[in-house]
C-alpha cells in the first residue's frame, strides 16, 4: 500500500518531528509542537527507564543493576560493587532479569 510519500520526503518529515542522538530517536522540538509531548508521556516512560537487573544474594534483594554491569572485562570473574560492599557474580538468570551473588572482600 503506497501513501504516496517517498522516501525522501518521509525522511524529511522523521527529521522534522523525530531528534535522532547516538542512535536513539526521541521526539524533537517539531514533534512537541505539533502533538505535544505530554499526550505521550506513559509511551515514552517504557523507553526512558533502562531494563534492571535484580541482584540477589540468596532471596535477600541487594538491589538493581542495568544489564551491561554484567559484561565481563577479560578473564576471572565478574565483580560489583553494591549496597556498601563488593559482591561476585556467581550466575545471572537474563530471562528473569536476576543476578545472583556472593559477598567479596574484592571491590567491584
Amino acid at each position: 500500500m503506497s501513501l504516496g510519500v517517498d522516501c525522501g520526503q518521509r525522511d524529511h518529515v522523521a527529521r522534522l518531528i523525530l531528534y535522532e542522538a547516538n542512535g536513539l530517536l526521541s521526539v524533537g522540538a517539531g514533534g512537541e509542537a505539533k502533538y505535544g509531548l505530554r499526550n505521550y508521556l506513559e509511551l515514552f516512560s517504557v523507553f526512558n527507564s533502562p531494563p534492571l537487573c535484580t541482584v540477589l544474594h540468596g532471596r535477600t534483594e541487594i538491589g538493581q543493576v542495568h544489564p551491561l554491569t554484567f559484561q565481563a572485562h577479560g578473564q576471572g570473574p565478574i565483580l560489583i560493587s553494591l549496597a556498601g560492599r563488593g559482591w561476585v557474580v556467581k550466575y545471572i538468570d537474563r530471562v528473569r532479569q536476576q543476578a545472583f551473588v556472593e559477598p567479596s572482600d574484592a571491590k567491584g
